[in-house]
């Protein structure tokens, strides 16, 4: 049995060795409708409690384990061979049917069964990665048009501060400059309510972290030099006024 059924049954006790009576029909049950012959069970050890999921699954913790016999149903059993595993899937697929005709269902690579079980989860990266590219997008577009809007209206400002003496290049810092610190007020909230999904997360996830800091790292460093290359374009134009023309202008 799992260590959670050997704690709630025997607290702060030794579960091996010990004796339990279970009503047969809810053991059938747990088989999936396989009639059991075991009314009283003798608990001959005890393992971790497993998860058959990303997510702390407590009903799957909850394992009494019993013998397998050939009445059980949906037996599995694993094998491990040399060479390659298509030809000794064959070999064993041929053996088995001159054996015992029709007692073999199917006969899957491991390959193929974690392939299987792994693909929702390539499906939602997959996704996810394809969302995360369409907002980057949106935000690069978003940035460049904010910028490029508060930019036009400084046009008399910047031609004023090149008209006193302003380089190009003291002007493009300023703009990026001033683009940073929107960038980073911006990165410090979303760093905050990332870190406290992570947490919220890493509740239920077992199996993986609800916190990666290379990718919230990846994460900053790309927003940052994408905020920084939506800005880039208007602070060339502002650093293009010719003070001249503006101060004509107005």
């Amino acid at each position: 049995m799992s260590e959670t059924v050997a704690k709630r049954m025997w607290p702060n006790q030794d579960a091996v060795g010990k004796s339990f009576r279970a009503e047969v029909e809810s053991l059938s049950n747990l088989s999936r409708g396989t009639p059991l012959r075991y009314s009283e069970v003798r608990v001959i050890g005890v393992v971790a409690d497993i998860n058959v999921g990303l997510t702390d699954d407590r009903v799957s913790h909850s394992m009494v384990y019993f013998p397998a016999t050939a009445r059980t149903a949906q037996t599995k059993l694993l094998l491990r061979v040399k060479g390659d595993t298509e030809s000794a899937r064959q070999s064993i697929d041929r053996v088995l049917s001159v054996a015992a005709p029709g007692a073999v269902d199917k006969i899957h690579k491991m390959q193929e069964q974690i392939a299987g079980r792994v693909y929702p989860f390539r499906m939602t990266s997959w996704i996810s990665t394809f969302l995360g590219i369409l907002a980057l997008l949106l935000t690069i577009t978003g940035i460049y048009g904010v910028i490029s809007y508060l930019v036009q209206q400084r046009t008399k400002e910047m031609g004023i501060r090149k008209a006193l003496g302003a380089t190009s290049g003291s002007v493009v810092a300023l703009v990026l400059r001033q683009s940073a610190r929107l960038a980073l007020i911006g990165i410090a909230i979303g760093t905050a309510l990332s870190l406290a999904v992570s947490k919220l997360l890493s509740s239920v996830l077992v199996v993986v972290s609800g916190f990666d800091m290379i990718a919230l790292t990846a994460g900053i460093a790309v927003v940052l030099a994408a905020c920084m290359a939506a800005s880039l374009y208007p602070s060339l134009e502002a650093a293009g006024v010719d003070p001249m023309t503006t101060l004509r202008h107005d």
